[in-house]
């Protein structure tokens, strides 16, 4: 027992002289999985012989070294999950995704997008901004109170100042990156028993923005660039119901030597879904409003109608244009531009440009009056009317909405309503 205990300490007084050889104290010896060392390190290992000749009297000395690079451990990258969206219809929807390396090395990762299921679209498309981003990485050695944390030499490829990177789950960037020199070795045959010159490793210094202090930064963590990218989903939707995209992204190594990180979003399309309603009433005699056809009038009196049209759906309805004709057996009663509109009284106007034809209110706003002119716009954002004559069987029409024209329609959003009313004399 007490022999195996000298040579047990004799191997290990061996293995820290040998340690000290590989990395001249810097070069880090992996202490669990490859991943613990950053990808494209070199481990250096020399060996020494020292022998005599036949006389006893001269020593010579032969070194022999032999190097081995560290390789890249692919690693699934972290991406993470934006929050769904609601878009009007025939718009885009645009996802910003934070990817995150978490390989010891530079990997490269294909990015993307195919859609699991839509509903009520009649087109839709999805798109990536890039098809594939490479990040870099490595594995910290240490870090000081300046803000600098050094890494193996060589294993800084892709770690550029300006880069975003990630160590122990707080973001940073990069100010400046100082490349070290791997270790080396040369041998020379001797007679004095030095044989050989070993260079030890300078290692790769990494600064951060700000200086902030990494000395608690443990050997071995994970430096990690991120970056983001773009997905776009757009689509149409084909009913009043609102409609759907579903879209999965997919990042994976470029080697698919480790799983995908995916997530999915749910866009939803939104749908306009107007509902058009339309009333009468015998203004001449004050009755009330109705839908049923139980209206009545004699020759002579004033039947007026209310026409309401309400966007009931989630998205913005546009060009929206209400259309109606004067019935049989009436008269488009109209007034003098001196007049307004007063559902009450009969007017004067004799179907001139400038007579005043309908009221409109939009959205609960300020009753708007509506002149037989078609060249003018009787309030900006809301609505725009005219008519092309007063005898039965001649058209009213209405453009409505924000960004109308004298000969279009506007939009109108969602749970935004319009009242039409206008009169007819009874022949």
């Amino acid at each position: 027992m007490k022999t195996n205990r000298k040579h047990s300490a004799t191997t290990r007084k061996i293995a820290a002289a040998l340690s000290g050889i590989l990395m001249g104290g810097a070069l880090l010896v992996s202490t669990g999985a490859q991943a613990s060392t950053g990808a494209g390190a070199l481990i250096l290992n020399v060996a020494k012989v020292d022998y005599k000749d036949a006389s006893g009297t001269t020593s010579y000395a032969e070194t022999a070294a032999v190097s081995v690079s560290v390789n890249l451990v692919e690693s699934t990258p972290t991406i993470d999950s934006p929050a769904d969206q609601s878009v009007a219809s025939g718009t885009t929807a645009t996802y910003t995704y934070t990817i995150t390396s978490t390989a010891n090395g530079t990997d490269t990762y294909n990015l993307s997008v195919a859609s699991d299921g839509t509903a009520n679209l009649a087109t839709n498309n999805q798109a990536v901004s890039v098809a594939t981003v490479t990040l870099g990485a490595s594995v910290i050695l240490s870090g000081d109170g300046s803000g600098n944390v050094t890494i193996p030499a060589g294993s800084e490829t892709d770690l550029g100042v300006g880069d975003t990177v990630v160590i122990a789950g707080t973001e940073y960037t990069i100010a400046s990156v100082t490349a070290g020199t791997q270790a080396s070795h040369s041998n020379v045959s001797s007679t004095d028993g030095t044989a050989g010159i070993t260079t030890a490793e300078t290692n790769t210094t990494i600064g951060l923005t700000g200086s902030p202090n990494m000395s608690g930064v443990a050997a071995g963590t994970l430096i990690a660039e991120r970056t983001t990218f773009n997905v776009t989903v757009d689509g149409v939707v084909n009913s009043t119901a609102d409609g759907t995209n579903t879209v999965t992204v997919t990042a994976r190594d470029d080697a698919s030597a480790a799983a995908a990180a995916t997530d999915q979003t749910v866009t939803t399309f939104q749908a306009a879904a107007l509902a058009i309603t339309k009333e009468s009433r015998n203004a001449s005699t004050g009755t009330g409003w109705v839908s049923d056809g139980s209206t009545t009038g004699n020759s002579g009196e004033l039947i007026e109608y209310r026409i309401t049209v309400t966007n009931n759906g989630s998205g913005n309805a546009t060009v929206v244009t209400v259309t109606d004709t004067i019935p049989d057996y009436t008269t488009l009663d109209t007034f003098t531009a001196a007049e307004t509109y007063t559902a009450t009284t009969d007017g004067n106007g004799s179907g001139v440009a400038t007579d005043i034809v309908a009221e409109v209110t939009y959205n609960g706003g300020t009753a708007r009056d509506i002149t037989v002119d078609a060249t003018d716009i009787e309030a900006a954002d809301e609505v725009s009317g005219n008519t092309d004559g007063t005898a039965a069987g001649s058209t009213l029409t209405f453009y409505v909405g924000s960004g109308v024209a004298n000969n279009a329609g506007g939009t109108v959003a969602a749970g935004q309503n319009v009242v039409i009313t206008y009169q007819v004399k009874i022949d």
